[in-house]
């Protein structure tokens, strides 16, 4: 069943051993296969350091019992450098003793670097957005603000934070907020308005 599974999962006992092993385990710790780990420690896979770290963070999961550590790290694979989400569980008896833990690794690299171009791209149309000399803005359909740049809110006399507090009538003198609102339905409906305000 673990071997199926798109996941890496292992099983290690109260001395730190690893008792069970998928192939994609096998394959992150760069084994041939899962039974190179069997019976075997992080101190016969990795620097001291890193074993020492990983050794330090096994003993406070079984000592507090907590049930999960989840921890990105940055591994190097003949895949290249991978970014791998390694999470944790304590297993216990039927009275409660921990008898050791379960760790499921997942490669979280693509979602990682589709996370980064996504914060790039919202980056670059925040930067387009502020640096636009004339006054943008985004209304939800109720037209209550989302969205506006710096100039909008200078032509207005708000700041960011208020004009996220208002509705685009709220804007209008109050003697026009019928005209606002036509103009608002019309939009809404999907048609496109150019108009002097």
């Amino acid at each position: 069943m673990i071997d199926n599974l798109p996941n890496g999962i292992f099983l290690k006992d109260r001395e730190y051993r690893f008792l069970v092993a998928n192939q994609i385990t096998a394959e992150l710790m760069q084994v041939p296969e899962p039974t190179a780990l069997v019976g075997k420690t992080d101190y016969d896979f990795y620097p001291r350091e890193i074993a020492d770290a990983l050794r330090a963070e096994e003993k406070l999961l079984f000592e507090t019992h907590r049930s999960l550590v989840n921890k990105e790290e940055l591994r190097s694979l003949p895949l290249g450098l991978r970014r791998i989400l390694i999470t944790k569980v304590a297993i216990t008896d039927a009275k409660g003793h921990v008898t050791g833990l379960l760790g499921i690794t997942r490669d979280i690299t693509e979602s990682h670097e589709t996370e980064e171009k996504l914060h790039s791209n919202q980056q670059r149309y925040r930067d387009l957005l502020e640096q636009a000399v004339d006054g943008v803005f985004l209304l939800d359909s109720a037209g209550n603000f989302l969205v506006s740049n710096a100039s909008l809110c200078e032509m207005l006399g708000y700041t960011s934070n208020e004009l996220l507090r208002l509705n685009i009538l709220d804007t209008y003198p109050k003697d026009l907020r019928d005209v606002g609102k036509v103009r608002l339905d019309s939009i809404s409906s999907g048609e496109k308005l150019r108009f002097e305000h």
